[in-house]
């Protein structure tokens, strides 16, 4: 029973030791809090610190969006800079129907106009051929083959002389193709013909047909009028002579009642 108590108070002992050398030496509280509130402080410098540096970060993509806007601001106005108002009419940019002019007058009146590289090679030229700023070969280069003047090189000339002809498809053209075609189309037939007689449509010796009369210039009574001097029928029945017509028809009786015929008598050539 002693041991028990004994074993019982020396684990009490050790569980009380063990606590205090933790919390002394393997874990202290105070001083974890002070690790923890320093953490803090530096979160808030890093904080900060980021802060500001996003803040330059955008000043910076900031001007260099409006330093490549007013590059191409300035780019446009140099190639528009004819719209420039002057003293007598305003440009477009400077509207009289608008308070203040518009930003890219302003560009235009302080852009300045680089000269052309036609210029710039000029103007080098002319730096080259001062004496005191190029100094002399020791010896001449040979001169070119080149005849002296505004002319061309001689083998371009002779190869323009000796080109080769290249007419056109009007002078290629024969003036007599269309007689010669027709000259060859008739060779042809010719040539695919199966035999050589010329085929007369009227032919007197092979027509032997007895001629026939018509019947208007063979009667004895000749022709009539009607469809050679006029198309109206002139005569009337009752100047007919002779018993070239007679009535077909004899007229109705009940007609004569009323003192009238209903139509003409028919007649017929007898």
């Amino acid at each position: 029973m002693r041991l028990e108590f004994y074993h019982e108070k020396a684990i009490i002992i050790q569980r009380i030791w063990r606590g205090y050398y933790s919390r002394k030496y393997v874990f202290n509280y105070y001083k974890r809090k002070a690790y923890l509130q320093a953490i803090e402080q530096k979160n808030e410098i890093v904080l900060n610190e980021l802060r500001e540096y996003k803040d330059y970060m955008d000043k910076q993509e900031e001007e260099r969006k409006n330093i490549e806007k007013y590059k191409k601001l300035e780019k446009e106005a140099k190639k528009n800079h004819y719209l420039i108002s002057t003293k007598q009419i305003p440009g477009i940019y400077n509207s009289p129907y608008k308070p203040t002019p518009s930003e890219m007058e302003y560009i235009l009146k302080t852009v300045k106009l680089e000269p052309s590289e036609k210029h710039n090679s000029y103007v080098q030229s002319l730096n080259a051929n001062k004496f005191d700023s190029v100094a002399l070969p020791d010896y001449l280069p040979p001169l070119p083959n080149k005849q002296q003047g505004p002319f061309r090189d001689p083998m371009e000339v002779r190869k323009q002389r000796y080109r080769p002809f290249s007419p056109s498809l009007r002078v290629e053209t024969d003036f007599e193709t269309l007689e010669k075609a027709r000259k060859n189309l008739k060779g042809k037939e010719w040539t695919e013909r199966l035999h050589d007689e010329i085929f007369y449509p009227i032919d007197k010796t092979i027509y032997k047909k007895p001629y026939q009369p018509l019947m208007l210039t063979k009667s004895k009574f000749g022709s009539l009028d009607y469809g050679t001097k006029h198309f109206r029928e002139e005569a009337k029945p009752n100047e007919w002579k002779g018993s070239r017509f007679k009535s077909l028809v004899p007229p109705v009786p009940e007609f004569n009642k009323l003192n009238r015929t209903y139509i003409d008598s028919h007649y017929y050539l007898s």
